[in-house]
């Protein structure tokens, strides 16, 4: 059975727990059609558009140039769009996501509950699952719900007042992938501190995370880390002894003593630290790499892109919620 509409003026949140994707009409339509369809509704509204000689203009347009929208189809967009338009910010902008859009656009609560919204929305969730996923984001930021993270003998480098956690796996695509883009947020914002653990799920990957704890005994384990991404294509699927070479190998470019890290990774302190490292991270379940936390706060359903717009809302919420 159709949907029929309802004049939803006065009502300008929705709640979570709805089934299928909610629509929303001009409010012109919804007075003229009363309680007719959404099909007949959208009928009209195209011919419309037809007779003037014009094509519709896409759904929340006029939020462009505050947003990259991209190629989104249009259900997507009016799924998007209804959603900026029931969602209330907070924190910079005490409005609903798409005024404050249009008025506030460099609002960085806004720009990352825009970005979970938009990425949950591409997933084929309904709106009410992004408004769940924006909820769990704003909810998570309460000191009561950010989670204790061990950084004991965790690799960290910077000083500041945030801290950034990445979980990864040395031969996860994506957790080189997003290497770049995490050095780029430290160039940004200089006073963040960085902090990786270990969590491999690749076969020997828990060989590589050892090797770059061993290098970080003598304060090589940035350029190990490094060094271990760009040589990722040429050791996945390697037999455990090729892998073990070729860690040794790459250690020795970054001036390890291959004798004495092939010995760490026959078992050792390094080996038994990534146990632990990746324990936590089931503890905390973590359900792939990488995985970012922002001084305990999980970063779920943000691109990584938008990493940046999550340290500028975090720095903000630390000026307004003073420990």
């Amino acid at each position: 059975m159709r949907p029929t509409l309802k004049d939803v003026r006065g009502s300008s949140r929705r709640q979570a727990g709805g089934q299928g994707r909610t629509r929303r009409l001009p409010s012109c339509l919804r007075v003229f059609l009363g309680g007719r369809s959404w099909g007949l509704a959208l009928a009209l509204g195209l011919s419309a558009a037809r007779a003037a000689g014009e094509r519709p203009a896409p759904p929340c347009q006029e939020l462009s140039r505050a947003i990259d929208l991209g190629n989104s189809p249009l259900d997507d967009r009016r799924v998007f769009c209804t959603y900026a338009k029931d969602l209330v910010v907070g924190a910079c902008c005490q409005d609903t996501l798409h005024a404050c859009l249009l008025a506030h656009p460099d609002c960085a609560r806004a720009r990352v509950l825009a970005a979970v919204g938009l990425a949950t929305i591409a997933s084929g969730a309904t709106e009410e699952a992004a408004l769940a996923a924006a909820a769990r984001y704003t909810g998570g930021l309460a000191y009561a719900a950010r989670r204790p993270i061990d950084l004991h003998a965790a690799p960290c480098r910077g000083k500041g007042p945030v801290t950034l956690v990445e979980f990864s796996d040395f031969d996860c695509p994506h957790c080189a992938g997003a290497a770049p883009l995490v050095l780029a947020l430290e160039e940004r914002f200089p006073k963040l501190r960085l902090c990786v653990l270990a969590f491999p799920l690749h076969p020997h990957s828990e060989l590589a995370a050892a090797a770059a704890l061993f290098a970080d005994r003598s304060g090589r384990y940035w350029a190990m880390s490094q060094a271990l991404y760009e040589s990722q294509d040429g050791r996945v699927g390697l037999s455990e002894k090729a892998y073990i070479d070729s860690l040794v190998a790459t250690g020795k470019e970054v001036g390890l003593s291959p004798a004495a890290l092939r010995a760490s990774l026959a078992g050792g302190g390094p080996l038994a630290l990534v146990q632990r490292q990746s324990a936590q991270a089931q503890a905390l379940k973590i359900p792939g790499t990488p995985a970012f936390f922002l001084d305990g706060h999980p970063i779920e359903s943000l691109p990584l892109s938008q990493l940046a717009a999550a340290v500028a809302d975090e720095k903000a919420y630390l000026k307004a919620h003073p420990k």
